[in-house]
């Protein structure tokens, strides 16, 4: 099923791009992928340059407060990552914000070998899946190692705060807001998640380094190499921020990863204010998804929301010792 955010685009206007781009025409192109936001293509150019290109919605579709900057979020978060040398990510080739061609924005990045972890996650044996999380969780960690001078969005000024209590109640309200603007059900009153939120101001807070975050490092966006047992990829980070480093495995689904969790954090348990903050974390992860079903149906994605729905009240009740 097609996504609503997705309009066709024509072989001629991937041309036209490639063109804008490099000088150069597409010997070929090939639609790979489409999520809830952006339509993916493999492009080869004429003298061999095998690229990804991806491109946002045209402005007749309705963006949710969730979506507005994503490429240049993504944009800046490969920026940043590809500096530090030490996780495999593709680098930005060239980046068009203006909307001159198909009234779409648009970026080319590397081609990277490998296939996404999701798709032989079932059929790998138990030891290489192992090996797999673990180079996960310390490829995590990395990212995390990097920080930033504020909370928040990597692009917009007005999306940035000094304090993580802050930062987090806006992205919380905004996912809220979308959820009302596009009737996107959820199993409780959207006042009573953002009262819950700022309840909890002084744990946010907390948190006092800013870090940078793919915020979707999840097994759909990690590529691998099979053979070697090796990590070849890390894509799709569109919803990168600098934030609380904790909500890294939760977004991605993988808290309960034992390997990942063991190389993230280094072996040690996490505490009951950290469960805590994560259950907060859970819960706006599975509003996010929520969002994300009403632009394109996914059964993975609406397990996974579900899950994180209901995983995040649960944990907030145990850990809170109190009824959500």
């Amino acid at each position: 099923m097609e996504s609503v955010t997705e309009r066709e685009i024509s072989t001629t206007a991937v041309a036209a791009m490639a063109k804008h781009a490099f000088d150069s025409e597409p010997c070929s192109v090939k639609k790979i992928f489409r999520d809830f936001y952006s339509t993916v293509f493999q492009v080869i150019l004429k003298d061999g340059k095998n690229l990804i290109l991806n491109i946002a919605p045209d402005d007749g579709i309705k963006a949710m407060r969730t979506e507005k900057g994503l490429f240049q979020s993504e944009v800046a978060a490969i920026k940043k990552i590809s500096e530090f040398k030490y996780v495999p990510v593709s680098h930005t080739v060239f980046y068009d914000s203006s909307r001159e061609i198909a009234n779409r924005e648009y970026f080319f990045v590397e081609m990277l070998e490998g296939t996404s972890l999701n798709k032989v996650n079932d059929r790998l044996p138990l030891s290489k899946l192992a090996d797999l999380y673990t180079q996960v969780g310390i490829y995590a960690f990395k990212i995390n190692s990097i920080t930033g001078k504020f909370y928040g969005s990597l692009f917009d000024e007005n999306k940035r705060f000094n304090s993580w209590g802050k930062a987090f109640y806006s992205m919380v309200d905004d996912a809220l807001c979308d959820a009302a603007d596009f009737n996107v059900p959820l199993p409780f009153e959207h006042d009573h998640f953002r009262r819950r939120v700022e309840n909890e101001r002084m744990l946010l807070d907390d948190v006092k380094a800013p870090s940078l975050l793919h915020n979707r490092l999840s097994i759909e966006n990690v590529l691998v190499d099979t053979q070697n047992s090796e990590i070849t990829g890390i894509v799709n980070c569109k919803r990168a921020i600098f934030g609380d480093a904790l909500m890294e495995p939760v977004c991605g689904g993988l808290i309960d990863n034992e390997n990942f969790v063991c190389s993230y954090n280094s072996g040690r348990p996490f505490n009951s204010s950290q469960w805590l903050r994560m259950s907060l974390y859970r819960i706006y992860s599975g509003i996010i998804c929520s969002l994300e079903l009403s632009r394109v149906p996914d059964i993975r994605l609406e397990k996974f929301a579900k899950e994180q729905l209901q995983k995040g009240i649960c944990e907030y009740q145990k850990y809170k010792s109190m009824p959500f």
